[in-house]
């Protein structure tokens, strides 16, 4: 995937995201325990994730944080677009190591033991659908219940290197660029799991199990290290579990009457 198609999609998803926050309410009153409501949400969320496929061979596991947009109509049908950024400071893979001496330290441009790190680092864009299964007893009102989505989008990741006050002249700015491993291309995605949305709208949360498959390659010239071109299709895998916070948009009116 070349950077112009990722771009198309990046902006794509970011138009979702304005579809979405553009749909207004119509004016028919409901009440919310009672009625299957058509609403827009916003969710952060958090995520302990588990790599997998070629991912596995260059990370160890990582968190990853999120922010959803979604819509939700009468039929239970759901549909929006998330963005999720992936930390974590395990690096199986040494980029590194033909700049390091045998005790495997950095020397810096005073000749003394440079201070360094490699990080984990990335994200996803995804565009989603799905819906919302709504069973009676499960849950406070018709909108809360089990739902599961699927998606499609973008995954781009790399190892941070970060040396501090930057004083390893073959690690500027622009020679990291050479040991940083940066991949990204197209992804699908899944989950399943459960939605609850309180009455009074003080308790609101999701919980759930997703997966992530990515089939990226390394965007870089050459690797620095070894002094060739990376070309190696990598399928790129992430199964996590993800617990988030949700705000319903909808209007509270008296008496726990929303308009929708």
């Amino acid at each position: 995937m070349n950077h112009s198609f990722s771009r198309k999609i990046r902006l794509s998803i970011i138009a979702l995201f304005a579809f979405c926050f553009s749909l207004k309410d119509a004016k028919a009153q409901v009440n919310v325990k009672d009625s299957a409501l058509r609403f827009t949400m916003i969710q952060f969320s958090y995520a302990y994730q588990f790599p997998g496929g070629n991912l596995a061979q260059r990370f160890g596991n990582n968190s990853s944080v999120g922010f959803d947009f979604m819509c939700k109509n009468k039929k239970r049908l759901l549909f929006g677009a998330d963005f999720r950024y992936i930390f974590g400071n395990v690096i199986k893979e040494d980029p590194l190591v033909n700049l390091k001496t045998p005790d495997g330290n950095l020397i810096g441009q005073d000749g003394a033991y440079a201070t360094f790190s490699t990080f984990e680092r990335g994200y996803s864009v995804m565009g989603k659908i799905g819906y919302l299964f709504s069973f009676k007893g499960i849950g406070p009102n018709r909108n809360c219940g089990p739902f599961i989505t699927v998606g499609g989008g973008i995954l781009e990741h790399q190892i941070r290197i970060q040396v501090q006050n930057n004083n390893v002249t073959s690690l500027d700015k622009n020679t990291k660029k050479g040991y940083d491993r940066l991949c990204n291309g197209p992804a699908i995605a899944a989950s399943a799991g459960y939605m609850y949305l309180s009455n009074k709208r003080l308790i609101n949360f999701c919980l759930s199990v997703e997966y992530i498959a990515a089939f990226t390659q390394n965007r870089r010239g050459i690797n620095y290290d070894t002094q060739i071109k990376d070309t190696q299709k990598r399928t790129d895998n992430l199964l996590g579990i993800r617990i988030g916070w949700i705000i319903p948009l909808y209007k509270r009116m008296p008496a726990d009457v929303y308009y929708n």
